[in-house]
């Protein structure tokens, strides 16, 4: 058992670089978040824990103290939330999206979250994929490493056991004289990974005892391929992107039909996490070939895709809809000290928000002063890269602004002089000093 013991030890010197960020760990109770807890205790790297309350068994609040006393024989601190799963149907994935949820709620943006994935995790999920006949982004979905982003805010998911046997938790557990919870649910088959653990793994491991780890290799290298298709992809992104993140599709034509696929699913799953099936790629590669004036749209995965001028554009459909009534939708304005690139006096706005030069005389004290009043798009404007007045309408047209992102346009002013005029889609600088900025956000 020496062996396996230092397998578990041996990530220790990967996890020295913890210690100089901000780092939670989610602890389910479980064995394997109660080793690695443990283990980063032990290695002194300072830590918050993290519980989700999935309230779905009988015993989880007592799961919940269990993780709370456990924390506190650390002197370790310990955030707990709870989360309402809606339904029965698909409760493993729910479960799964409304714990992320809860997680990014809790911790603060650029930090660390340790999950306690392990080796049997990945091969599980290399065979889940597997049978979904996923390609190499599901084949190799379970990282080291992952950057996560929801609702604005970044941060690293970090799965410090993904190398270490089973065995080798257990062994650590036991070694140390640890306890930990047992959640039933891990033991049927209602869940499709639980029958790949207990029906499909042990008959293999009976005539290849090193399956897993083999496995377990098997994705490293099919991660290192995937590595070198992605920067390919990003290079042949880079020049169908336009700068407000949408897709050129006359430049993706120029691409074989197979690169052009390979370039849509890596633009939707790096800018937007949106990981397409086949037959989900194989929709939007007919909305992407359909006719250059075509306007078509798809819904997928609470996004929508819409084709407009020959580019694809993809946004949240609760984003989209907001836009529909814009009486819903708000502006705050926030005071920036710091100057701001006014780009030929055109600003396209990528998110909800977006960094509007303001003229030197506009400072703190007078900032509080200062008017943001929605305009309709007939209202006439004078960019200041502009010789002449024109409605708002003709500038977002010629700047191929699509129709859903011109509305609700907001006219910001000060004592009567014309700043800025603001869509959810662009920004029309209307003064040319540019001194001190202020952020505006679509609320």
């Amino acid at each position: 058992m020496a062996t396996v013991n230092s397998d578990i030890y041996s990530t220790l010197s990967d996890c020295a670089w913890l210690s100089s960020r901000t780092v939670y760990v989610a602890l389910s109770g479980g064995i394997d978040s109660i080793a690695l807890a443990h283990l980063l205790h032990c290695a002194k790297i300072p830590f918050t824990a993290i519980h989700i309350n999935h309230q779905l068994h009988p015993d989880a609040d007592h799961w919940q103290t269990f993780c709370e006393a456990f924390c506190s024989s650390l002197g370790v601190d310990i955030i707990t939330r709870s989360v309402f799963i809606n339904g029965k149907n698909n409760l493993e994935a729910k479960a799964r999206d409304a714990r992320y949820e809860a997680i990014n709620a809790a911790i603060e943006s650029d930090s660390i979250v340790c999950f306690a994935h392990h080796q049997s995790d990945l091969v599980e999920t290399f065979l889940l994929q597997l049978k979904r006949g996923s390609g190499l982004n599901g084949l190799t979905s379970l990282r080291l490493k992952r950057k996560m982003e929801f609702h604005n805010k970044t941060w690293t998911a970090y799965r410090p056991l993904l190398n270490v046997s089973k065995n080798a938790i257990l062994h650590y557990a036991e070694t140390h004289q640890l306890q930990w919870v047992e959640d039933p649910s891990n033991a049927t088959l209602a869940h499709e990974r639980n029958i790949i653990r207990h029906q499909i793994i042990p008959p293999l491991q009976d005539h290849w005892p090193d399956i897993e780890s083999r496995i377990a290799h098997t994705v490293d290298t099919l991660r290192d391929e995937n590595t070198l298709l992605n920067q390919v992809c990003e290079e042949r992104l880079g020049e169908c992107l336009e700068v407000d993140n949408s897709l050129n599709l006359e430049f993706l034509a120029g691409f074989s039909e197979a690169w052009q696929a390979q370039v849509i699913r890596y633009y939707c799953l790096s800018h937007f996490q949106l990981n397409l099936s086949r037959s989900q790629l194989s929709e939007l590669m007919k909305l992407c070939h359909s006719r250059q004036d075509a306007q078509g749209k798809m819904l997928l995965d609470g996004f929508i895709l819409r084709r407009y001028q020959a580019k694809l554009y993809i946004a949240p459909i609760d984003q989209f809809s907001k836009l529909q009534d814009p009486s819903t939708v708000k502006v705050d304005l926030e005071w920036q000290p710091e100057p701001s690139d006014i780009n030929g006096g055109i600003i396209h706005i990528i998110k909800d928000n977006v960094i509007v030069p303001l003229p030197e005389y506009i400072d703190a004290e007078h900032f509080t002063e200062i008017k943001c009043e929605q305009v309709a798009l007939s209202h006439r404007v004078k960019p200041c890269f502009a010789t002449c007045t024109k409605p708002l309408k003709q500038w977002f047209q010629s700047n191929n602004v699509p129709p859903w992102l011109r509305q609700p346009c907001y006219l910001v002013e000060y004592k009567n002089t014309h700043i800025a005029a603001i869509c959810p889609g662009m920004v029309l600088v209307l003064s040319d000093q540019n001194t001190h900025s202020m952020r505006v956000t679509f609320a």
